[in-house]
């Protein structure tokens, strides 16, 4: 069996936890030393690929990267919610992804990697909208032949 790094244990921990954990659950949850969640903690802070929030005086929550601050969510239909994450990979290059859960299952996702992706992606949105008018009346137009 393969060992997990401190590093994965922390983000395994945070994956599972979209409220956020303190450096007390980690600890609880991960079995490392205090030291070492918080050396991990700021060098994945220092990465992008995890960030803190205060709530009060003395109480940081952490959350991994993509679940918070930068994360958006589109609704989709009922049950599907289409997320786009910020986030940085292990090389330390930010990236966004986009998403698509259904049922609390992940059905697919895409990864920008470059801003021109980006510009690009929104470039075709803003044609789609328009047409997704036109063709919602050319159905109407249809139904009612």
């Amino acid at each position: 069996m393969v060992k997990e790094t401190p590093v994965q244990k922390i983000e395994k921990s945070l994956i599972k936890n979209s409220k956020g954990l303190t450096i007390q659950q980690i600890m609880e949850m991960t079995d490392l030393a205090r030291g070492t969640v918080k050396s991990y903690l700021d060098e994945l802070i220092r990465m992008g690929r995890v960030h803190e929030e205060e709530y009060g005086q003395n109480t940081k929550v952490f959350f991994l990267n993509g679940v918070g601050k930068y994360q958006q969510q589109v609704q989709m239909y009922k049950d599907g919610i289409l997320f786009i994450d910020v986030m940085t990979d292990p090389w330390k290059k930010p990236f966004i992804r986009l998403k698509y859960r259904n049922d609390k299952k992940d059905l697919g996702a895409i990864f920008l990697n470059n801003e021109e992706s980006v510009d690009q992606l929104i470039e075709v949105l803003k044609k789609a909208k328009p047409q997704l008018e036109e063709y919602r009346d050319m159905i109407n137009k249809i139904a009612i032949e």
